[in-house]
């Protein structure tokens, strides 16, 4: 009985997509604002310095970075490794472009349990990312202008 039940569920759920399938209508594709994603693409080395503040020790950061297009090239998605003066750490970033707020939007996730969202938009070649995140408590706004072009270095 209960294989019958999961059977007939299943068969369900596939019902949408075949009618979808047989209606002919096409899959959405990326538009003009979705392919500037593409700047982000590619595997990237970068340094800086971090400032003494009440979120940490100041000091050299460093760390690598590869973003990729998600499937359907709507958004890309990022993995980074840091190494700095409060220890190392992973991250993971998802890029994409809001019709809604005709923008983009930047999330990202850390190994230490740490998240925020940023908004951005791109003025002729200049990204500019801002945004506000909570950290032990604390809020922080920051803003991503765009890095002096010594310190980005793709392997593209």
């Amino acid at each position: 009985m209960v294989s019958r039940v999961l059977l007939i569920a299943g068969v369900l759920a596939l019902v949408p997509q075949v009618a979808i399938a047989q209606s002919g209508a096409e899959s959405p594709k990326p538009g003009p604002e979705h392919k500037r994603l593409e700047f982000f693409v590619g595997k990237w080395k970068w340094e800086g310095v971090a400032k003494p503040s009440q979120f940490g020790p100041g000091g050299k950061t460093t760390g690598t970075t590869n973003c990729e297009w998600f499937e359907g090239r709507f958004q890309v998605i990022c993995r980074s490794e840091l190494m700095g003066p409060s220890g190392n750490g992973k991250e993971l970033e998802i890029l994409a472009y809001s019709p809604a707020e005709a923008g983009y939007t930047r999330y990202n996730i850390t190994s230490d349990g740490q998240g925020a969202l940023a908004h951005g938009k791109l003025s002729g070649k200049t990204w500019q990312w801002h945004g506000e995140s909570k950290t032990a408590g604390k809020s922080m706004r920051f803003d991503f202008p765009p890095p002096p072009q010594n310190l980005w270095v793709g392997d593209q």
